[in-house]
Formats: structure tokens, C-alpha cells, sequence
């Protein structure tokens, strides 16, 4: 909660002002924004959680007391009303499976607080679920055809450094190094190195598809904001306007010629 709580409400902010303003934010910016609002974002997911723990604990009290066969009885009786607070759990469980992502979204381009972008991500969730579910379907497959030109990027890049330091080395030297367990000494040294950026290469992958997750459900909180809300694609809550890179003219001579005289033009 606490990463994704602050890196996630970084690029949901920086995706949001570029879709809605065109414009860029800075990393320090919104590192700024997540911060003066960590605690919204951090909530927002939990309060959903807190509540199905909530709704659950009159439920484990009746389960304590069916220990006897009295609290059985009771149990039976109490049961559709046991069945109906299941039902509200699994509408927060369901709410939050699909909605979590906008929740940091909401926050990014609303500017408000957690309770607004639970209400908000569970509203367009269960008010537009095909326009949610088409825009999550063509979401995911644009995403894989990203991840896997970054895999196979990845692939063709390790395996091309490896044929090409392959030509120093004999065939024995290099099964040793890259698939033998060599942990000790100078070369044990080296090969943990080299395995150890290989994974960092490899890990940019994984990173693609946490960028992309929060990056795309931006895009699908804008659509399903207007579909529901009738509110344009280009609203966003701005702490502070837009640097456009417009010269400074504070210092510069700007002279502004005034109207004549009516008396002088009538003269001439």
C-alpha cells in the first residue's frame, strides 16, 4: 500500500495532466502531489478492506456462539440476514477487485480524498460494467503487445551480449559461467554481478506492466468519468498552473504605442 500508494500516485498524476492538459508534470511535482495526499492514497484501497473485516466480525460472533447447539438455532434464524451482510461483502471484494486501480486515478485528476475515489471507482464500476469491461479488454491487449515487444527486446539484447562475449571464451569456461554454479572467489564475484544485471534487464518487464496498469486505468477513469458524469476528458484539478516554457518578459523594454487624440486625428 505504501509503494504503490506513492509511485502509482506519481504516474496516474503525470498520465492524467498529459491526457487532459497535454502537458508534462516533473517527477518533483508530483512526488509533491503524493506526498500532501499519501494519506488518501494510502487509505483508499484499506477502507474497503476494513469495511468487509467489519461486516464479517458479527458473523464470526454468531459462528463462536454455534459452538452449542442453541447458537445453531440461532444461527438458522439469523441466517438470511447473515446471507444479506455476505452479500455487502462481496459487493466491497468486488468493487475493489475491479475498481482499486482507479481509486489512485480518482485522487491523480480530482485532487480529492479517499472517500470521494472509492465512491467514484465503485460507481463507474457497477454503472458502466461493459464499458468498463470493453475498455479493460482493449487496454490489456495493447499492453501485451507492449510487454512483449519489451520482452523480446530484453531477449535479443542479453542473448546477443552473451554470443558476442561467447567468442573470448571456450565452450567449457562458458557453461560455467552462465549456467555452472560458480560462487566463490574472484570469478564467483563476477558471475553474481552479471546475473545480478541480467535481472535488473529482466525486471524492466514487470515494470512495463505496473507503468501500463496504472497508466492505462487513468485513461479508462477519464472515459467512464465522462460516460457517467458527462464531465470532458480535459478537467483536471491543477495545484498550480501549467509551465508552458514562455519567455520571461518580466526584464524586457515593451513599449505599447497609445491611441491618438481625438482631437489630433479631427486636426489632421
Amino acid at each position: 500500500l505504501i509503494i504503490w500508494g506513492y509511485f502509482g500516485a506519481m504516474i496516474t498524476r503525470i498520465v492524467a495532466v498529459k491526457l487532459t492538459q497535454d502537458e508534462i508534470v516533473s517527477f518533483n511535482k508530483a512526488g509533491k502531489f503524493a506526498r500532501q495526499r499519501c494519506a488518501s492514497y494510502i487509505s483508499a484501497p484499506l477502507i474497503p478492506l476494513l469495511g468487509v473485516f467489519g461486516l464479517g466480525v458479527p458473523i464470526a460472533f454468531l459462528g463462536l456462539v454455534s459452538n452449542f447447539d442453541l447458537g445453531v438455532l440461532i444461527a438458522g434464524i439469523l441466517w438470511p440476514l447473515v446471507l444479506c451482510i455476505g452479500f455487502m461483502m462481496a459487493i466491497l471484494l468486488l468493487g475493489l477487485i475491479f475498481g482499486w486501480p482507479m481509486m489512485y486515478s480518482t485522487i491523480s485528476t480530482e485532487g480529492t480524498d479517499a472517500f470521494d475515489a472509492i465512491s467514484r471507482s465503485y460507481a463507474y464500476v457497477f454503472q458502466r460494467p461493459f464499458h468498463y469491461l470493453f475498455y479493460l479488454v482493449m487496454a490489456t491487449i495493447i499492453g501485451s503487445l507492449g510487454w512483449v515487444m519489451i520482452h523480446g527486446i530484453i531477449d535479443i539484447l542479453v542473448y546477443s551480449t552473451h554470443w558476442s562475449f561467447d567468442w573470448g571464451l571456450s565452450s567449457e569456461r562458458s557453461i560455467q559461467l552462465f549456467y555452472g554454479d560458480i560462487r566463490e572467489g574472484t570469478a564467483g564475484w563476477g558471475c553474481n554481478l552479471i546475473r545480478f544485471w541480467q535481472g535488473f534487464l529482466r525486471t524492466l518487464t514487470t515494470s512495463f506492466a505496473v507503468g501500463f496498469l496504472f497508466s492505462g486505468m487513468t485513461a479508462i477513469y477519464l472515459l467512464l468519468r465522462r460516460h457517467v458524469d458527462g464531465v470532458e476528458l480535459e478537467e483536471v484539478n491543477l495545484d498550480e498552473p501549467i509551465e508552458h516554457g514562455l519567455p520571461d518578459l518580466s526584464g524586457a523594454d515593451v513599449s505599447i504605442s497609445s491611441a491618438e487624440d481625438p482631437g489630433e486625428q479631427s486636426e489632421e
